[in-house]
């Protein structure tokens, strides 16, 4: 019988992880390691609780079932941030809804859920505590697993990248029991016909400095599960991907690595650098730019501006002049000079009568 940890991994058509490459460092905006350190940045941001938004769910999801829409009520009134844990194991429209935007990076549905990516980072953290010190007693080092299905173009990627560093983009559930991740991987075939089956190995030594991961039974909404959660932004490096011809599956095998490292520290210090004197999470639109993310770049900044997460005027004069770089790209020269026009407005002070988001 496959368990809820691992139907809940059926609706996972994509890995959803950046991989970050050493040989690349000099190329930090460009292809993939761009992606790894713009995720960095947004998991960091709302872990510090730069993008808190406690407002209701429902606001921003509209589910058609009468059973999901009752769900995110009940998590609207009752949620507690002691429950985050339990409300992301139970299924609901908010694991859904939430994995679904961490694995797209769709800012627009990521910030809706930023108190609670936060809440649950914390709950895991203090599990995490507790998961170390019961372990040690048995072994330091052991092997957890997932069975799901995800792209072709993935495994391609991830077969062409052994050694480089892949970081998870949301939480990620897994098992002791490689048994049922196994099963669940060879139970039924791709649902369609550019996904395939992989089985997940990942390698934990509990004295890494990685963010949290913890078994969660206790908490969980499923408690019969042998579920092992790892925090959002989790590092590993991949050791190898290949084919199993036996049972037509790819194997892939990952280490848990720390969460600062040598290969990450270079770029790490050159992105200080460059943000130095900046508003870090004004700053984050350009990264969007130079992704070649236009629309998330537009959404980002203008949901920073709709929930008043800045206050200072000049990181409104920022905020603006990025938008206008934005609409210059999209060929949006009026709305572009719009934007620039505004933050000369901020830099050049404004009147008491300016609206601000006008």
């Amino acid at each position: 019988m496959v368990d809820n940890s691992v139907k809940r991994n059926s609706a996972e058509d994509r890995l959803g992880s950046a991989v970050f490459s050493a040989k690349d460092n000099d190329s930090m905006h460009k292809s993939l390691n761009g992606e790894f350190i713009l995720y960095r940045l947004l998991i960091e941001q709302i872990l510090k609780g730069s993008l808190d938004n406690k407002q209701s769910l429902l606001k921003y999801f509209h589910p058609d079932e009468k059973k999901d829409k009752s769900l995110l009520k009940e998590f609207d009134k009752t949620y507690q941030p002691s429950q985050a844990i339990f409300w992301y194991t139970k299924e609901s429209p908010v694991y859904k809804n939430l994995n679904k935007a961490l694995r797209t990076q769709n800012t627009d549905d990521v910030t809706p859920f930023a108190s609670f990516i936060k809440d649950l980072n914390v709950q895991l953290g203090e599990e995490h505590q507790l998961f170390v010190r019961k372990q040690q007693e048995k072994s330091a080092q052991f092997q957890v697993y997932r069975g799901q299905f995800i792209s072709k173009d993935e495994i391609t990627r991830l077969q062409a990248s052994p050694g480089d560093l892949i970081s998870m983009n949301s939480f990620l559930s897994t098992s002791t029991n490689r048994k049922k991740a196994f099963e669940f991987a060879t139970s039924r075939p791709p649902p369609t016909d550019d996904l395939t089956s992989v089985l997940l190995q990942m390698n934990i030594d509990i004295f890494t400095q990685s963010k949290p991961f913890a078994d969660i039974r206790r908490l969980s909404a499923f408690p019969e599960e042998e579920e092992i959660l790892f925090a959002v932004g989790s590092v590993f490096r991949i050791e190898k991907v290949s084919f199993d011809e036996e049972h037509q599956l790819w194997m892939a095998e990952f280490t848990l690595c720390a969460e600062n490292n040598a290969e990450t520290e270079k770029v790490s210090k050159t992105l200080e650098k460059e943000l130095e004197g900046n508003n870090h999470l004004v700053a984050m639109g350009t990264y969007f730019i130079h992704m070649q993310k236009y629309d998330q770049a537009q959404g980002y900044l203008e949901t920073l501006l709709q929930n008043k997460s800045i206050q200072d005027p000049l990181d409104f004069a920022y905020c603006y002049q990025i938008l206008g770089k934005v609409q210059e790209k999209k060929g949006n020269y009026v709305s572009s000079i719009e934007n620039f026009n505004k933050s000369l407005d901020y830099l050049l002070g404004w009147p008491e009568s300016f609206c601000v988001f006008s």
